[in-house]
């Protein structure tokens, strides 16, 4: 009969420790399941969340350096016009030191983007092309007022594109650039108002 309930308390006690250690309840153990899936969720939405916001800055700076190399284009070849048909001495001084800075600050963009493997336009929009064509029917006196005319509208487009990247580039190359450009993109639209103004 001792062995008996000994077998019986023995049963109890395995059965009781089965219990204790099975993780609980198959209810439990959904639960931490789901515990478990909705941390790995939201551990995989920050890191995407992070991604984007890294890429973020860079994806900017590369629409700018694309966006600013066809406008580097696009002044070149408004100055290369003006060398060739203003009748100024003054426009054309203006035009040989735009052809000059212009060429530097594109040369200077294209190794940035040599530097972070981005392709960029090889040329002006057709949208500029299409304005320098429209230009060079000019001539004489009318063809230097609208040419100072058009390039001050487009340098202080330029100033306003530098000064907005200015203060959200990251990329060390890009912002010594800037740096370096904007007080010459400043001192051609100051003479270009200043040349402009004197044909009034």
């Amino acid at each position: 009969m001792k062995q008996l309930l000994s077998l019986v308390a023995g049963s109890a006690i395995v059965a009781a420790v089965l219990v204790s250690c099975g993780g609980g309840s198959g209810s439990d153990r959904e639960t931490d399941s789901t515990t478990f899936e909705s941390t790995q969720r939201d551990r995989t939405y920050t890191e995407a969340s992070d991604s984007n916001a890294a890429t973020a800055p860079l994806a900017a700076e590369t629409n700018f350096i694309n966006k600013t190399v066809e406008a580097n284009y696009a002044e070149l070849g408004m100055a290369k016009l003006a060398s060739e048909k203003a009748t100024g001495t003054e426009v054309k001084q203006i035009a040989k030191m735009l052809e000059d800075d212009h060429t530097v600050a594109l040369n200077g963009l294209q190794q940035i983007a040599i530097a972070r493997s981005i392709t960029v336009p090889a040329g002006e929009t057709e949208e500029a092309k299409q304005d320098i064509a429209s230009l060079s029917e000019k001539k004489g006196k009318d063809f230097d007022k609208t040419w100072c005319k058009e390039m001050i509208g487009k340098h202080e487009k330029s100033i306003k594109n530098l000064e907005e990247m200015e203060g959200q580039a990251t990329d060390p190359q890009l912002k010594t650039w800037i740096a370096e450009t904007l007080p010459k993109i400043r001192i051609h639209r100051d003479k270009l108002v200043e040349c402009h103004d004197k044909m009034k």
